[in-house]
């Protein structure tokens, strides 16, 4: 099952996608700034931490992270700006 949360930050548009295997995306205003998959065998405890730099006013850039851990029943998601917790979601894993 895939799942995405999506959020503003400034001038940038923040989407982090994610499913159930450990594959995560982050999209910063339509486009793919960093994608990364686990392929081990044991991904019952995985951390995807994914960091990217957009301009988020005029003439001012921030990193902006999306964070996914992955445990044996369930997912939690998170997008960080400017050393702020946007947005958090925790799903259970199927």
């Amino acid at each position: 099952m895939k799942y995405e949360l999506t959020t503003s930050y400034g001038w940038a548009d923040v989407t982090l996608q994610y499913d159930n295997d450990p594959s995560v995306c982050l999209m910063i205003n339509g486009l793919v700034r960093e994608r990364r998959a686990e392929h081990s065998q044991d991904t019952a405890s995985t951390r995807i931490h994914l960091r990217s730099p957009a301009q988020t006013a005029y003439e001012y850039h921030e990193f902006i992270e999306g964070v996914v851990e992955y445990e044996s029943d369930h997912i939690i998601a998170r997008i960080i700006a400017g050393n702020e917790e946007l947005l958090a979601r925790r799903v259970a894993r199927t």
